[in-house]
């Protein structure tokens, strides 16, 4: 829980005055550490069944990584970022970029049948509430 409030209240904060301020470098900053910090939680999500077998460990050396992260004097999100994140997303742009827009043409697709479905549905769930309430006497 405190990596959580750690992770995400300050930095929250941090994002919201720099864009209030308009500085390119704070932006940079916040946004940078929101890509490693989502990393982060992307990692947990496979790793899980790991974590659950050391969790004080574990979410100890979470707090300390996540505030190395975020402290200016360290610039931890930016030496993670350089190091691991932009060099994986480099290499995997085009393979990344083609399966978010299978992704969202598979998602328009979904969308469409469930609109068509709805709309076949709709008028017949309206005669039937409408048949209901009309049938049921008034008090």
């Amino acid at each position: 829980m405190r990596s959580l409030v750690a992770g995400t209240l300050y930095p929250c904060y941090a994002s919201y005055k720099a864009l209030q301020t308009n500085t390119p470098e704070s932006s940079v900053k916040w946004l940078t550490y929101w890509i490693v910090y989502g990393f982060i939680g992307l990692a947990e999500l496979v790793l899980s069944p790991l974590i659950y077998l050391f969790p004080v460990t574990y979410y100890t050396i979470k707090l300390v990584f996540v505030i190395w992260l975020q402290v200016p004097k360290t610039d931890g999100a930016t030496k993670v970022y350089n190091l691991y994140m932009m060099p994986f997303f480099k290499k995997h742009e085009d393979r990344i970029d083609a399966a978010l827009e299978e992704g969202k043409k598979t998602a328009e697709r979904n969308l469409k049948l469930l609109k068509g479905r709805g709309e076949a549905i709709a008028p017949n769930l309206f005669q039937r509430t409408a048949a209901s309430t009309s049938s049921t006497p008034q008090t």
